[in-house]
């Protein structure tokens, strides 16, 4: 017995000298330590330095400290989610697939970085401040403060709605905040002017609660696309940008 016990604190010790190592090597190379449930669904910890295209990350479990996080340029993650409080950086060059939020967390996107889908649920935050986008999908209560974004989907189609072009979808608690010169919603499109002065057009389709759709279906969150709102939805709320 206490062999055995003894056994278990040598392998704790060798643990424990193992993540402080880990923690030092990644301070030292300006990255942070976090633990993440990988492709395998383990738990594991990583380097933030270490991220690469070939890193799945099914969700963020940890960041000590509560800290904020940055992917930088050429960081390239085919899978990420986030929960909890976590605030997430995507710089200038991050490359994104697919990123999905829940609960509280956020995240904020710089010009020049990629995210082909991004997915909010519960009461999460985005503020957009540039970049390309295929669809942005928001659910619940999310929110998305967007300053500038190119949204870049090729077709979207369902049961009821069939588009070709950017998508940006939204649930009936969720609010969209767009920050720009000269909106105009006709047909189905926002379109306007950024701050920066380039023209923007995407689609708006309405999402309301379907039982049948469970979430990581086509329709996720337990919403299918209903229809394309025919004058400006109360979900968007439009301010006059600062002159550019």
């Amino acid at each position: 017995m206490k062999k055995t016990v003894l056994m278990f604190l040598i392998f704790a010790c060798i643990l424990c000298a193992v993540d402080k190592n880990m923690e030092t090597t990644c301070k030292e190379n300006r990255g942070k330590v976090i633990e993440i449930l990988d492709k395998d669904y383990k738990r594991q910890s990583i380097c933030t330095n270490e991220i690469n295209n070939e890193t799945m990350i099914l969700g963020i479990l940890y960041i000590k400290n509560n800290e904020d996080l940055s992917f930088k340029k050429d960081t390239v993650v085919p899978h990420c989610e986030m929960s909890d409080n976590l605030h997430l950086f995507i710089e200038e060059g991050a490359d994104i697939s697919h990123l999905t939020l829940q609960d509280n967390s956020s995240i904020e996107m710089e010009e020049a970085s990629s995210i082909s889908h991004i997915n909010l649920y519960g009461k999460s935050k985005a503020a957009i401040n540039g970049g390309n986008v295929s669809f942005l999908n928001l659910n619940d209560d999310a929110v998305a403060h967007i300053y500038g974004i190119n949204i870049n989907g090729g077709s979207y189609m369902s049961q009821n709605v069939k588009v070709i072009g950017g998508v940006v979808t939204y649930s009936p608690n969720s609010t969209i905040h767009i920050y720009a010169n000269n909106v105009v919603f006709e047909g189905g499109k926002l379109s306007g002017l950024w701050q920066n002065g380039k023209h923007f057009s995407f689609w708006l389709i309405e999402k309301k609660p379907d039982k049948r759709y469970k979430y990581n279906e086509p329709h996720a969150g337990g919403y299918a696309l209903s229809s394309i709102p025919i004058q400006m939805p109360k979900q968007v709320v439009v301010h006059k940008a600062e002159k550019f």
